[in-house]
C-alpha cells in the first residue's frame, strides 16, 4: 500500500511539474469564472488513475459561513458552565442580571449541595444557591483551566422564575464589582426556518463548546417502537414524556451537563442570532444515568437517541402570564 502511495505520489507531482514549469502561463480574463488550483490538478489525476483515493472527496457539504462561527465565539460569552459540589449544567444570561437555565439543575443543587446557614436561619433549599462552591464561570473554555475568577459569578438566594412543566428557571447573580456578560435579547418562535442551529454549552461539564442541532418528529408509531425496545433493551420505559405537546424534539450530539443550553438560529441574509429553544433533557433517560451499566449503552441505535428542548416561544408566553415584569425585562428590550 505504501509503494502504491508513493507512486500515486511521484506521478502526481511529475504531472504538476509539467503544467507548472512547462505550460505556458495564461492570465485568465475577467469573465473567466474557472479557477484551477493545485488541488484541483492533484484530484483530477486521483480520480483519472482509477485509485480508491479518487473516491476520498466528500459529497456532502460541510461548509459553513465564517461569519457563523464570528457569531458563536460572541455569542459563547454569555454561555457558561454551572458549578457545584454534585452537579453540573449549562445556563445563559438573561435580563439585567440574570441566568436561564434547567430547573433539574437545580433542583439538584438544592437537594445535595451542603447548606450555608448563618446565626439564626432556618433551612431552606434557595439558601443552598448561597454556598461560593455554587457558581456560574463563563470562561471555562480550555482544558484544565476553569476560567481566572473574572468571570465567575454566584447566585443570590432566590428562585426568579419556574416552571416544572418547561423545565425553567431563572436565577438571580449577585452583586459584583465585576461586570456581568452581556444577556441575549433577540429570541425567535420556531418556524420551518429555525429548526436547525447551533447549542452552545458545557457537555460532561467540559469545556465550552457548540453543537449543530435539527428539529425531528416522531410519529406515535415511532414512540411506540422506541419504547418497545427499551423495555427490551433495559427493562424500563425510557421515553416516558417524549410526547410532551410544550416540547421540541431534535438530534444533536451534546449530552450530559449540556442541559440548560441555549439554542440558536442565525440568520444567513444578515448574520442576526436568535435564542429559539434551551435544551433539557435525552433519551431514552437511563442512556444519561450513570446508575446504568455502561454495557447497556452499547449499540445504541441512532434513531432511539434522541434530544428534547423548550421553545423559547413556550417560555414567553408562560411568563408574560405569570411573570409580566420579568417577561418585560427579558423579552421586551426593543
Amino acid at each position: 500500500m505504501s509503494s502504491n502511495f508513493n507512486q500515486l505520489n511521484n506521478n502526481s507531482f511529475r504531472y504538476l511539474e509539467y503544467i507548472l514549469f512547462s505550460v505556458p502561463l495564461r492570465i485568465p480574463s475577467r469573465n473567466c469564472h474557472k479557477r484551477i488550483v493545485v488541488s484541483d490538478i492533484i484530484e483530477h489525476q486521483l480520480v483519472a488513475s482509477g485509485s480508491a483515493a479518487g473516491n476520498m472527496r466528500s459529497y456532502i457539504d460541510h461548509t459553513e459561513a465564517v461569519y457563523t462561527h464570528k457569531q458563536l465565539a460572541v455569542l459563547a460569552e454569555s454561555v457558561g458552565i454551572i458549578i457545584s459540589p454534585t452537579v453540573c449544567g449549562t445556563g445563559f444570561r438573561v435580563g439585567i442580571n440574570y441566568v436561564m437555565t434547567a430547573k433539574h439543575i437545580v433542583d439538584q443543587i438544592m437537594k445535595e449541595t451542603p447548606v450555608v446557614l448563618t446565626q439564626g436561619t432556618q433551612p431552606s433549599g434557595y439558601l443552598r444557591l448561597r454556598n461560593t462552591d455554587v457558581y456560574i464561570d463563563f470562561a471555562h473554555e480550555r482544558n484544565g483551566q476553569q476560567g481566572d475568577g473574572n468571570h465567575r459569578f454566584n447566585f443570590e438566594p432566590d428562585i426568579i422564575y419556574a416552571n416544572d412543566s418547561l423545565d425553567t428557571v431563572i436565577l438571580k447573580l449577585k452583586p459584583d464589582a465585576k461586570m456581568y456578560p452581556p444577556p441575549f435579547t433577540n429570541f425567535s418562535p420556531l418556524s420551518e426556518q429555525t429548526h436547525q442551529g447551533y447549542f452552545i454549552g458545557h457537555p460532561r461539564a467540559d469545556i465550552k463548546r457548540t453543537d449543530r442541532f435539527k428539529s425531528v418528529t416522531l410519529t406515535r408509531q415511532d414512540i411506540h417502537a422506541a419504547k418497545i425496545w427499551s423495555q427490551h433493551q433495559a427493562g424500563v420505559d425510557g421515553f416516558v414524556g417524549i410526547d410532551d405537546p410544550g416540547r421540541v424534539l431534535l438530534h444533536c450530539s451534546f449530552g450530559k451537563g449540556a442541559s440548560g443550553a441555549p439554542g440558536f438560529w442565525i440568520c444567513p441574509n444578515d448574520g442576526q442570532a436568535y435564542v429559539v429553544m434551551m435544551l433539557v433533557r435525552g433519551y431514552p433517560d437511563w442512556y444519561y444515568d450513570d446508575k446504568h451499566p455502561a454495557a447497556m449503552k452499547v449499540g445504541v441505535p441512532s434513531n432511539h437517541l434522541v434530544e428534547q428542548d423548550v421553545p423559547m416561544e413556550s417560555m414567553h408566553k408562560d411568563m408574560k402570564d405569570k411573570a409580566y415584569h420579568l417577561w418585560q425585562e427579558i423579552f421586551c428590550f426593543v
